[in-house]
């Protein structure tokens, strides 16, 4: 489908797509001249978004956390309790101000009926308290339900309002923007001015529920370093006053019981840290003869409540890891070691298990015991340490300094985490005061002067273009949608090559083949015009072109045949017959559609074609038998054999030695013969036909959609018939749709 066809197609839709465009701009231009005019108020909040919250975590400043507050903000502005509760003031507003309300209420009756039944303090009095307490309307309670008809009425309800209210963030800033339009310049700075007052209520109520659990988990943590300081602090105290009597031979005597604790205990750390690097030589041995076989053999796992029981262990010695120099923490650590040898030791015994996991599980003992070594190794060093320091000490005071020096860091300690856990705790008590004390109006909402721009002409330019385009996108998509022939050009793109003809589709309601060629085309036969020239001509100038193309083609006998019935093929013959007759041509025209003898009917002759039969040989015979069946016609020079009409074909219905195996002798005395078949898709008739002519027509109808049935008729034509096919005709096709 080509592009003028495209063009060609809105052309003769354009008085629709004009209309429509036309239709669209009054009633644009209607809306646009009644909404009356629209003032905007906007406001300006700072966030002080930059300014940190008490935290018991030092963090640095987070842009993105920064966006999710902004993100965060946005939504509760927005947020059907902020809204609803800026309805209600609204409401609260024009209710207790009857003489200079935002707005009045609607003029429709059901409306008006409830707002003359109002019991208006009552209203007050539930609009007030719902303010106060930031709760929305309830869906149930009667009065409350008819306040939110009220809501709607005004158009003060969640969704109208907020389709007037643009809440923004002012790119790379702190700053929001609150923006509102209505019809009254006083609403607009009102409805800005009041939601930021209501979201900072909103707001403010959420950060103290917030701030409040912040604060009593911090005083809790208060409370416990405190005891813990004063505990501290009072050992410190008792162990002072204890060891004030004391001479140096017993301070002495107390630093060398200390030596000999810590040489204990450092002896019992030697001992575990050769058991465990002895343990580890050993996984590592078993880890070397662990070969790729055993490796990958497979077994059954029968110890899943045995891992379990080594995992448990496992996770209890990191557990206990950091007290062992607690003598009973110690006997517990190695207690546990040895039920964990005895429990790998079963797992990896005599029964056969899975070669990757026993590999696992040595690697997981071998790093379990490398982290033993590792903190045996640090816990030994510890204790040489303290040895050697104790060791150094002056026998008159060591083990008095060693205690109280010990008891006075922890103290240091503990002051120092209390002290620093006090001030985040005064710093979140002020905050749980004040905690949103950064947000501020920076910029207040006055009512508008002037009204917002109308933007008519803009809008209905808008308008105008968009109802064009969408018209023009309809028309076009119905064509590319469409599979009828429609025009020539496309006839040529399914079928492969042009038609002989087109002829135009004409409203035959007004006139009639012999208005246009015998009186004359827009003419009827008293003389007056019909209003249809231009088309009319048309179609006389596409059938003398194709008179000429049979002229040229000096076939005599031809079968004008269609693909499926309705094409038009009576007509064509018709049509093709006056044409001729204009010519002075002698035409004989022959019914052979059995299935539809529509010419015969047409001209209202007897039908006695399948009946005929010639004289042998007697040519004189032979024409008064061709004279007894020919009838004459309407038309000048053109006579027509007509057929009763049936369900059958030629072949079986024709008798041997019928009329048109004597058509070469009929020939003579006509121009041109002229049979009319049955349709190819449906009937044989025209196939059978075919071997009696020396010629054959196709009629297309513009309207049809070719199909795989047509197409092997079309083969039949083509292909079988090659040397008889003279050409196809389309037929229908619409004026402004001929482009070739």
């Amino acid at each position: 489908m080509n592009l003028n066809y495209l063009l060609n197609s809105l052309l003769k839709r354009k008085w629709i797509i004009l209309g429509s465009t036309l239709v669209t701009l009054i009633v644009t231009a209607f809306f646009l001249l009644t909404r009356g005019k629209i003032y905007q108020s906007t406001a300006q909040y700072s966030t002080g978004f930059t300014i940190q919250q008490v935290s018991l975590v030092n963090e640095e400043f987070n842009i993105y956390e920064a966006d999710t507050k902004f993100n965060n903000v946005l939504e509760t502005f927005k947020s059907p309790k902020v809204v609803g509760i800026l309805g209600y003031s609204l409401l609260l507003h024009d209710i207790s101000n009857p003489d200079n309300p935002f707005r009045r209420p609607a003029k429709r009756k059901a409306l008006l009926d409830i707002y003359n039944t109002l019991d208006q303090p009552k209203a007050k009095k539930i609009l007030t308290a719902k303010i106060d307490t930031m709760e929305l309307l309830s869906t149930v309670e009667p009065d409350e339900k008819k306040l939110i008809s009220l809501l709607e009425m005004y158009e003060y309800d969640y969704v109208s309002l907020g389709k007037k209210l643009v809440i923004e963030r002012v790119p790379r800033t702190d700053y929001l923007t609150i923006a509102f339009k209505s019809e009254n310049p006083s609403l607009s700075a009102h409805v800005v001015n009041e939601i930021g007052e209501i979201f900072l209520k909103f707001y403010n109520s959420l950060g103290t529920t917030l701030s409040s659990a912040s604060v009593h988990k911090i005083s809790n943590i208060v409370d416990e370093k405190k005891k813990q300081v004063d505990s501290i602090t009072e050992n410190l105290r008792k162990l002072k006053a204890s060891q004030g009597a004391l001479d140096p031979a017993e301070l002495n005597k107390s630093a060398l019981q200390t030596v000999s604790s810590l040489t204990s205990k450092l002896t019992d750390e030697k001992s575990d840290y050769n058991r465990t690097f002895y343990q580890l030589q050993s996984v590592n041995r078993q880890l070397e003869d662990l070969t790729p076989s055993t490796a990958n053999s497979t077994a059954p796992d029968t110890h899943g409540n045995n891992n379990q029981e080594i995992i448990r262990i496992r996770t209890r010695l990191k557990e206990l890891a950091p007290n062992r120099d607690d003598p009973k923490v110690a006997d517990q650590i190695r207690k546990l070691q040895d039920d964990l040898k005895n429990l790998q030791s079963g797992t990896f015994g005599s029964s056969p298990v899975q070669g990757e996991t026993r590999r696992a599980a040595l690697l997981a003992q071998k790093s379990d015991l490398e982290e033993q070594l590792k903190a045996s190794e640090q816990t030994i060093g510890y204790l040489n340490a303290e040895i050697s320091k104790y060791s150094s000490v002056p026998s008159s005071d060591a083990g008095n300094d060693v205690q109280i020096n010990a008891l006075k860091t922890e103290v240091e300690i503990a002051t120092k985490e209390y002290s620093d856990i006090k001030s985040k705790y005064m710093q979140a008590e002020g905050f749980q005061q004040t905690p949103i004390i950064n947000f501020r109006q920076t910029l207040v909402g006055q009512p508008a002067v002037e009204p917002e721009p109308s933007h008519t002409m803009l809008l209905l330019g808008i308008a105008g273009f968009s109802m064009l385009a969408f018209c023009s996108l309809i028309i076009v998509l119905m064509e590319l949608l469409d599979p009828s022939i429609k025009s020539p050009s496309r006839f040529v793109d399914i079928m492969g090559f042009e038609p002989l003809n087109p002829v135009n589709k004409i409203d035959f309601k007004g006139t009639s083949l012999k208005n246009l060629f015998v009186v004359g085309p827009g003419q009827t036969d008293n003389g007056s015009k019909n209003g249809m020239l231009v088309n009319e001509t048309l179609f006389m100038r596409f059938f003398r072109k194709l008179r000429f193309d049979l002229e040229t083609s000096k076939k005599k006998v031809i079968l004008v045949t269609s693909m499926r019935k309705g094409e038009g093929k009576t007509t064509i013959i018709e049509a093709l017959s006056y044409s001729l007759s204009m010519i002075n041509k002698k035409v004989l025209i022959i019914d052979s559609n059995f299935s539809n003898n529509a010419l015969t009917r047409h001209f209202n002759v007897e039908g006695s074609l399948e009946e005929w039969t010639g004289s042998n040989g007697n040519v004189p015979d032979m024409m008064r038998a061709f004279r007894a069946v020919i009838a004459p016609t309407p038309i000048r020079m053109v006579d027509i054999i007509g057929s009763k009409g049936g369900s059958y074909t030629p072949d079986e219905i024709l008798p041997e030695g019928n009329l048109l195996s004597h058509l070469p002798a009929l020939a003579q005395q006509y121009d041109y013969v002229l049979l009319e078949g049955a349709s190819l898709n449906d009937n044989s008739d025209s196939k059978e036909l075919s071997r009696y002519v020396d010629g054959i027509l196709a009629v297309f109808s513009a309207e049809s959609v070719i199909n795989h049935q047509d197409k092997e008729s079309i083969n039949f034509l083509t292909i079988e018939e090659k040397s008889k096919f003279i050409g196809s005709i389309l037929n229908k096709v619409e004026k402004d749709n001929i482009d070739i």
